[in-house]
């Protein structure tokens, strides 16, 4: 199932960054991407059915919800694809718990400033042709690629 997806999420990125030993300071964080491009995969096959997802988002980062020592949250509006395909030996089959997992991304922001994470690709919980998709859930990884200001 291919749907267009547009929504206000939050985008939680945990910075690694630990002491400097010598002088007590924190490392400089490297700087968020304010735009970008979050692409995904996920699959996983159970009891003959398989299930094969992607993302395929446009971010834009609008602000800082709270922050930690640890945790940074962000808000942001994104646009784009999400895809879970579900196949059984005989052929492909068609708010839910995919949706919910597609509110909130946790990642970790790296030094190149790209941010990568893992998701979970869960059930459409649909039937569709005497099939239930209630039970497969794919995890896969999620990473980012900033799209600079003369590519908009």
């Amino acid at each position: 199932m291919r749907r267009k997806f547009l929504s206000a999420g939050i985008l939680v990125t945990a910075l690694l960054a630990g002491c400097d030993e010598s002088s007590g300071r924190r490392p400089e964080e490297p700087p968020l991407p304010m735009f970008f491009r979050l692409d995904g995969a996920a699959s996983a096959t159970a009891d003959d059915l398989a299930v094969d997802c992607s993302l395929e988002f446009i971010v834009e980062v609008s602000g800082e919800v709270s922050r930690t020592d640890e945790v940074v949250e962000y808000i942001a509006t994104m646009g784009g694809n999400a895809v879970r395909n579900f196949e059984r030996p005989d052929g492909p089959s068609a708010g839910s718990r995919f949706w919910d997992e597609l509110r909130f991304f946790d990642g970790f922001l790296k030094d190149d400033g790209s941010i990568e994470g893992e998701w979970l690709c869960a059930p459409l919980d649909v039937e569709q042709g005497g099939i239930n998709d209630d039970t497969v859930f794919a995890e896969g990884n999620w990473e980012t690629t900033e799209i600079v200001e003369e590519r908009r």
